[in-house]
């Protein structure tokens, strides 16, 4: 819609557009004040005017009033039109229907306060940087982290201005490692811990997530999110520290049982010796059999505690297998267990420390000798898959209980009426083993078979699955 104006801003001309825009007839308007149509409020946020009328190229944003009393928004600009001389002969006003982009602003700009809201009234701190790098927004957590503002900001600041520590509270970061600048260069990343100095000396633990802020495929900013996690880090030490307290506590348990019925035999002989039992010299056997069971027991002990370095050396797996095979031999024999060993018949080499995985070996094939009261039969098998090695050891014994499935591995976990009775030592230390190989191993145990998968290049654990009817152990080829 144009319109032309007097240098009093009376209409003398109005383009037809005006019926459609507004409502009203052309000659409706003509001869009258341009400013009859504007809202009285935008009249006054005119700077000036004068400037408004006379100025060429003059924009604004403007609402007129319809035939009907309702609004609509323009973009209104400004020309004139001038004689010779340089004075004002006409004054053409542009009118722009925005309405609906007027509208779609309206709804951001209340978006973008509601989430400025959010983000401020939230308990974990926020900070935002420009496209520029520079630090522009920190919420209110963020503010009482720091104890104070300092905005706008460059990144080879942010660290010394605000205290930024690695996670030891000692070295100070890096513009490179600090999360909001990483974030910014482009990384998304979550659970990153850092730790902030405060003024007082005191040190926070801070869990960061960021990720950059990404407009049409262009990075414009970064965004960290930063979570005070010093109490929760203090709560979890603390239940550490008593998870091993309990460990320590059970394990007291489980030596005072293991011990006390050796030591309560001794005590009943010694008393029937004090006494002048004749037939005392028939105890001496039983007695020295009970003396060596709690041995035993100590040396199982002292094993389980010592430190457990690694020997890594190459070994042939069924040279190993083998030796141990042929030292259970005999006790298989008087037990009335027959052991079936079936190796592959290539040539196996692995990378492992051999005095361990030989014990991880005693230890179940004993087990499963001992599950087998009656006699019976132990099955080793060594198969070949592709870059890895699966030694399948199983038995025909009564089995686990399902009720001690999820105790494999905690000491003394058993009960004396119970018909399969795992030497819990036995099995703490082969969890101990495979915790030596790689720290991250998990374990699974199942009823009859025992499956331990190598890698003909390594033997680190990475996976143990859990099932009903036995335990597997499997390990990843070396990447070195």
């Amino acid at each position: 819609m144009i319109a032309t104006l007097n240098i009093n801003g009376i209409i003398y001309y109005i383009s037809p557009a005006c019926k459609k825009l507004l409502g009203y007839d052309a000659a409706e308007l003509i001869g009258r004040p341009v400013w009859e149509l504007f809202d009285s409020s935008d009249i006054e946020k005119l700077d000036d005017s004068q400037e408004w009328m006379n100025e060429d190229g003059y924009v604004n944003i403007l609402r007129l009033r319809r035939k009907d009393g309702s609004f609509v928004w323009m973009e209104v600009i400004s020309n004139t039109l001038r004689y010779d001389s340089g004075n004002i002969r006409e004054i053409v006003k542009v009118f722009r229907d925005i309405t609906r982009r007027k509208t779609v602003e309206d709804v951001l700009a209340t978006q973008e306060r509601i989430m400025s809201g959010i983000v401020e009234t939230m308990d974990v701190g926020v900070v935002i940087c420009d496209e520029n790098g520079i630090l522009t927004s920190m919420n209110r957590a963020a503010r009482q982290l720091h104890e104070f503002v300092h905005v706008p900001l460059s990144p080879e600041h942010w660290s010394s201005t605000y205290g930024l520590y690695e996670s030891d509270g000692k070295t100070l970061l890096s513009k490179e490692s600090v999360p909001l600048y990483r974030a910014f260069q482009g990384e998304s990343f979550r659970d990153l811990e850092m730790v902030v100095k405060k003024s007082n000396g005191e040190h926070r633990l801070i869990l960061c997530h960021g990720k950059p802020i990404i407009v049409q495929n262009k990075i414009v900013g970064g965004i960290c999110v930063m979570h005070d996690i010093t109490e929760f880090n203090t709560a979890k030490l603390s239940a550490h520290q008593a998870d091993k307290l309990s460990i320590a506590g059970q394990m007291a348990a489980g030596i005072a049982h293991e011990i006390r019925n050796p030591l309560t035999a001794l005590k009943g002989f010694l008393q029937l010796l004090r006494a002048g039992n004749e037939n005392g010299s028939k105890y001496y056997d039983i007695m020295k059999e009970e003396l060596n069971r709690i041995e035993i027991i100590l040396n199982e002990l002292l094993a389980l505690a010592k430190p457990h370095e690694m020997n890594m050396t190459q070994h042939d797996l069924s040279e190993l297998v083998q030796d141990i095979v042929v030292l259970l031999q005999t006790q298989a024999t008087l037990h009335n267990v027959e052991i079936h060993y079936h190796p592959t018949k290539e040539y196996v080499q692995i990378w492992c420390d051999g005095n361990k995985i030989k014990q991880l070996f005693v230890n179940l094939i004993k087990n499963a000798i001992e599950a087998m009261p009656e006699g019976g039969s132990v099955w080793i098998e060594q198969m070949r898959r592709d870059d890895w090695i699966q030694v399948s050891i199983r038995d025909n014994g009564v089995g686990i209980p399902q009720e001690l499935l999820q105790k494999i591995g905690q000491p003394f976990s058993y009960t004396e009426r119970d018909r399969y009775r795992s030497r819990a030592i036995h099995l703490l230390s082969d969890c101990r083993v495979s915790q030596c190989e790689n720290r991250s191993c998990k374990r699974g145990w199942r009823r009859y078979n025992f499956h331990r998968i190598f890698s003909h290049r390594s033997v680190n654990a990475k996976l143990a699955k859990f099932s009903e009817s036995g335990y597997k152990y499997l390990h990843n080829p070396s990447t070195s």
